[in-house]
């Protein structure tokens, strides 16, 4: 039996070891069960306790202390795995009691020496211990600093987008915003560089988060930002432009953008066991629906942006190219739950009861009354704010903690009893009543393509992002 026991103990530090090698000394993708095992653990866990947290501040408020715990609990674990497995080494080997080997292998581990060896074979496991417990601690703290480099190379430009795309990021504003201030003859923001520079991101993110996958968990420290939602709007930027208006478009720069975005997208969701199409149908339908579509042309359209085709004609090409990232990137989003977003799908928040509730809201409207459903959009300044005349009243684009105006595609319900008048150029509210339903990508609602949903609702098209 102690022989038994002694090989046991052998294999549990042996385990230990190769996940120790695999997740913090070998910069390669791994499968290893014990780091898996400890992220799908803490995962399931904060998973559960936001399961009932439906305002988007407060789940990111606790899924920022994410990442956190995976590291201390791998440590922990590995650290468990080691002790177990001494502690049965010394018992096999020298024939000590249980309780004696737990109390020896601890001594040995932590270094605390209160309790040691009497034999030579013993010796040589509580060295062996010892010498783990100071490499396995040194090799972690070693970590840390490849983790945070990783991520602020990360989130440099992932700030530096919001002024281009506003918070959260959406790739018809990128486009819109390269017009801000632009005559129609004019050539605009140049963007060559802007998408080789995304492209090199890319790779660094692909590369990173594909071996140390616990950075994917590292959230922004802007509430209304994310990497995946940040690299999603560039590459929707680079396609739309490609489909709307190619001999206008940085072509080269703007595919290698593309090209690189969905690789390493790909590559991030494989590593976390998302299934992903690496080769789909370019014909195959998208999840973005065709009026989330004509949304973004419509924010593009209100700028001086030249489009050599219509958004019939672009449609095709636009697919053609979402169709390589858009399931990857869906699944992303709502696996690490970030901020709900135009064209980034559905999150995985709030019970079921709440969305069924949600959807099966009716509002109605009386014929010839002064409530309307109205679609107001909201024009930009050339520096990106609005103007005075056109200025919504106060509150009526905030839900949730969250600004309405940086999710064109929400689908919004309002019904509205207001009188206006103009004085000194900016529209006040005499008496509103609002009756509001959201339903927006990720909003803790799930989009369902056989509810008729689009139907039911209006778009509330507030085109402005806060930067």
């Amino acid at each position: 039996m102690t022989v038994v026991l002694a090989v046991l103990g052998a294999a549990l530090v042996g385990l230990a070891w190769l996940s120790v090698l695999a997740g913090l000394v070998v910069p390669r993708r791994t499968r290893d069960p014990l780091t898996r095992g400890v992220t799908l653990t803490v995962d399931w866990a904060f998973r559960l306790v936001t399961s009932r947290i439906h305002r988007y501040r407060s789940r990111d408020r606790v899924l920022a202390g994410e990442a956190a715990v995976i590291l201390l609990a791998q440590l922990v674990v590995w650290l468990g795995f080691f002790y177990l497995g001494f502690a049965l080494l010394i018992h096999g080997v020298g024939g000590r009691g249980i309780g004696n080997a737990f109390a020896q292998a601890g001594s040995s581990l932590f270094t605390l020496g209160y309790a040691g060896p009497d034999t030579a074979s013993l010796s040589f496991i509580d060295y062996l211990a010892a010498a783990t417990g100071l490499i396995v601690v040194a090799l972690q703290i070693g970590y840390l600093p490849t983790l945070y480099s990783a991520f602020n190379r990360r989130e440099t430009e992932v700030t530096l987008l919001s002024s281009r795309a506003g918070t959260p990021a959406w790739g018809p504003e990128i486009l819109a915003r390269t017009r801000f201030g632009v005559g129609e003859a004019d050539a605009g923001a140049l963007m060559d560089q802007f998408y080789l520079d995304w492209e090199r991101w890319a790779a660094d993110v692909s590369e990173s988060h594909s071996n140390y996958p616990v950075l994917m968990r590292f959230r922004s420290p802007a509430k209304y930002s994310s990497w995946v939602v940040a690299l999603v709007a560039v590459m929707d930027s680079a396609a739309l432009w490609l489909a709307l208006s190619p001999s206008r478009a940085p072509m080269h720069e703007a595919r290698l953008c593309l090209r690189m975005g969905f690789t390493a997208l790909q590559e991030i969701a494989g590593t976390v066991g998302i299934p992903v199409n690496r080769n789909p149908d370019p014909d195959e339908e998208l999840l973005l629906t065709y009026a989330d579509y004509l949304v973004g042309i419509e924010r593009i359209q209100s700028t001086t942006f030249v489009m050599d085709r219509s958004p019939e004609e672009a449609w095709p090409d636009f697919r053609g190219w979402r169709v390589n990232y858009e399931a990857a990137a869906y699944a992303l989003a709502r696996r690490l739950d970030v901020v709900p977003a135009p064209w980034t799908g559905a999150r995985r928040t709030g019970p079921d009861a709440l969305r069924a509730a949600a959807l099966g809201v009716r509002t109605t409207v009386a014929a010839g009354a002064k409530r309307q459903l109205v679609s107001k959009p909201v024009q930009l300044n050339d520096v990106g704010g609005r103007s005075g005349a056109q200025r919504d009243p106060v509150g009526a684009h905030r839900l949730d903690g969250i600004d309405r105006r940086s999710q064109p595609n929400a689908e919004v319900v309002i019904e509205r009893d207001w009188r206006a008048r103009k004085d000194r150029k900016i529209l006040e509210r005499v008496d509103l009543v609002e009756q509001v339903l959201v339903y927006a990508s990720g909003g803790g609602i799930e989009r369902d393509s056989h509810d008729a949903v689009a139907e039911r609702h209006i778009s509330y098209r507030l085109c402005e992002h806060h930067s």
